[in-house]
């Protein structure tokens, strides 16, 4: 049963350097999948992605409307890690940045930025930029990679844990010209509504229910 959940890496993404799929940036048919693979029923990917982008918990062991094996499996077969924050910055106007660590000596930036009527929230798509536009600081670096679906989705559920109950309103995604996939399925995934799993049901997209993270589910 684990492994024929494990087969789902070939379609979802994984994390760099490990077998284990990344819950982060799956679409909501691939984990209605995975809880299939594992006996388990289409209700499930739901609430993993309440947790998930709504109440920006990443530890399975505090999903509670999870069984305990249930939540066992999910930690040996799948991970919801969060970058890893380097340094934070928080200014007078209430800005707020986050530099963050995506592996092999590369880092990443995450803005908020406040307005009397909404809050931005500006997030990275690559690691470093092949464009060397004149005016942008990271073009200067040169391209490095793409970043994953994990990754994108990962600064957005940080980004929310930490300026909670500040809410995000809109959700701004630097993609360059040359759009990579990884980039362009996020984009996609801001509006888009999964098709039902269940008789009148629907399950929102990762993106979609992270931008609403002034929505508040009650424990």
């Amino acid at each position: 049963m684990l492994a024929d959940a494990l087969k789902i890496a070939g379609e979802a993404p994984t994390v760099e350097h490990s077998p284990k799929l990344a819950l982060l940036g799956m679409p909501a048919a691939n984990l209605v999948e995975l809880f299939e693979t594992l006996d388990e029923k289409p209700y499930r990917a739901r609430q993993v992605m309440k947790w998930l982008y709504q109440r920006h918990v990443t530890d399975f062991g505090a999903m509670t409307d999870l069984s305990a094996e249930l939540r066992k499996q999910l930690a040996e077969i799948s991970t919801a890690e969060l970058p890893d924050v380097l340094e934070r910055e928080h200014s007078a106007d209430g800005t707020r940045k986050w530099l963050l660590n995506v592996g092999a000596g590369q880092a990443v930036e995450t803005v908020f930025i406040p307005e009397p009527n909404r809050g931005t929230l500006c997030i990275s798509s690559q690691a470093g930029c092949a464009l060397d536009c004149a005016f942008c600081a990271t073009g200067h670096q040169g391209f490095n990679r793409n970043l994953s679906s994990a990754e994108i989705l990962g600064q957005v559920v940080l980004a929310a844990r930490e300026l909670d109950p500040i809410p995000i309103t809109n959700v701004g995604i630097a993609i360059p010209i040359a759009a990579n996939a990884e980039s362009t399925a996020s984009r996609k995934r801001f509006g888009q509504i999964a098709p039902a799993t269940e008789a009148g049901t629907a399950i929102s997209s990762p993106i979609s229910i992270a931008m609403n993270a002034s929505r508040r589910v009650a424990p």
